[in-house]
């Protein structure tokens, strides 16, 4: 039989304390740290799905960091290409008072203001976020568009390929632009030929852009035979071109001897000559001019004779030259890029410079140094060429800045798309936390309401064991 003792009592009492005591001191570490699970041991499946709870919550954090990183350059990115689509707004207001306007004054303070815009732009696209560029593409470091001195032509150095921001491996955004794509887009148009060589367009599809200067160089002159006519002295200031049986010379000997009579070119005025005549001009109808060598005329003649000529083409300044074989689509090429311009010279009856202007080819930044130019008419256009080549840059403005808006729909739809993202994201880590507090965290009342009992048991235990222990020598007195 199992005998209860005093000894016994009193061991009962002690744990029973001590238990007491330690939730006591468990539940006071509660309300001061304000964290309910100090160590594993006070609440094993709780502590599982606490340590389940940060990692959902880390994770979450982790992602809105994510999305608010590329959000940014997105922003970035929409803010400089909406400024720029703004500079081209501008342009063309500038563009619609450069064609009203005729004082120079006027017109250069228009170019000046151009010339402003233009470096504004420049900047915008060499534009970086966190030391990345912006419009360079994916994987590129530095600036990713080259300038010369005058602002064109720019060179695109970055990557073809856009630049993505990913979030838990997914494709989440457009966060580098290829710059190319924003500045250099181009919507060709046939050229325009400016210029009285008679070189036009020919049926293939060029490759230059931009403006180009078309060299039309006179190389030689010959002349059927019978009259006697040779080149003059200057021949090598000849003008007139153009293939055999398109050119002739109507000669007549007035004196019977060829001591003198007239001359002209392409049925264009007479000219009188002598036989002392060594270098005569003559000019045909469309400006086209020989110099002629009449000293030794065959007496009596009076016909028509052809001309053959020989000339070169040539983009470059003069670099490289191609011969003019008088087609409807000789290409021209370029050397100091590759490109080719395609041009129908069947036409061309005078040496000269055609500039060429092709329509819809023009990058963003050379648009607005053509605008600029025009303005100051530094191509030296007449009247009327300048204004129909204002009206070409209007174009070129338009398309320019609807292309541009249309990059920053893509941006708008872009940053709504993350603005969703982020705001689920923000409030699965909201409930997530919440979560956690509720596992982790004291319940501050309960914890009381326990500190409170626990405190009350422990005074009674305490008053029990005093009343049950409260002995004296009367006890052991019979």
């Amino acid at each position: 039989m199992f005998r209860v003792t005093h000894q016994n009592m009193l061991q009962f009492h002690q744990t029973d304390s001590t238990r007491q005591n330690a939730e006591i001191l468990r539940l006071q570490a509660q309300i001061s740290s304000g964290v309910r699970i100090q160590r594993p041991s006070d609440d094993p499946a709780g502590e599982a799905l606490v340590l389940r709870q940060r990692d959902l919550v880390q994770r979450l954090e982790t992602k809105v960091g994510g999305i608010e990183r590329i959000r940014a350059r997105v922003t970035t990115a929409y803010q400089s290409v909406l400024n720029a689509q703004q500079l081209f707004v501008r342009a063309k207001t500038i563009a619609l008072d450069g064609r009203q306007t005729t004082d120079p004054d006027a017109r250069e303070v228009l170019a000046r203001e151009v010339d402003g815009l233009l470096a504004q732009l420049q900047t915008l696209a060499n534009t970086t976020a966190n030391g990345e560029s912006i419009f360079g593409g994916a994987n590129f470091d530095g600036e990713p568009f080259r300038f010369a001195v005058d602002g064109t032509p720019s060179h695109y150095v970055g990557s073809e390929q856009f630049g993505v921001g990913h979030i838990d491996g997914e494709l989440a955004a457009v966060t580098h632009l290829s710059g190319n794509q924003v500045f250099q887009q181009i919507l060709r148009s046939a050229p325009v030929f400016t210029g009285d060589t008679g070189a036009a367009a020919g049926s293939g599809t060029s490759s230059a852009r931009g403006t180009r200067e078309l060299q039309v160089t006179q190389l030689t002159t010959g002349f059927a035979g019978g009259s006697g006519v040779q080149s003059g002295l200057s021949a090598a200031a000849d003008t007139i071109l153009g293939p055999v049986g398109v050119n002739s010379l109507a000669i007549r000997d007035t004196s019977g001897t060829g001591a003198g009579g007239v001359v002209s070119l392409n049925g264009g005025p007479e000219i009188a000559f002598t036989s002392a005549d060594t270098d005569l001009a003559v000019a045909g109808p469309r400006g086209e001019v020989v110099h002629l060598d009449m000293t030794a005329i065959t007496a009596g003649f009076d016909g028509t004779i052809d001309l053959s000529t020989t000339g070169t083409l040539s983009i470059d300044g003069g670099a490289t030259t191609v011969a003019i074989d008088y087609s409807a689509n000789q290409a021209v090429i370029d050397s100091r890029d590759g490109s080719v311009l395609y041009v129908d010279s069947t036409a061309i009856h005078r040496s000269g410079a055609s500039r060429i202007d092709l329509a819809g080819t023009a990058d963003a930044f050379a648009v607005l140094a053509q605008l600029r130019d025009e303005l100051r008419n530094s191509p030296g256009l007449s009247n009327g060429d300048r204004d129909a080549a204002l009206s070409r840059r209007l174009d070129d403005i338009d398309r320019i800045s609807n292309h541009l808006l249309s990059v920053v729909g893509e941006q708008s739809i872009t940053l709504e798309r993350l603005d969703g993202v982020q705001a689920r994201t923000e409030q699965f880590l909201l409930d997530a936390r919440s979560r956690l507090s509720e596992v982790e965290e004291t319940d501050f009342p309960q914890a009381i309401l326990e500190l409170q009992s626990q405190q009350l048991r422990l005074q009674f235990s305490l008053a029990t064991a005093a009343k049950m222990f409260d002995v004296s020598v009367l006890n052991f007195l019979g």
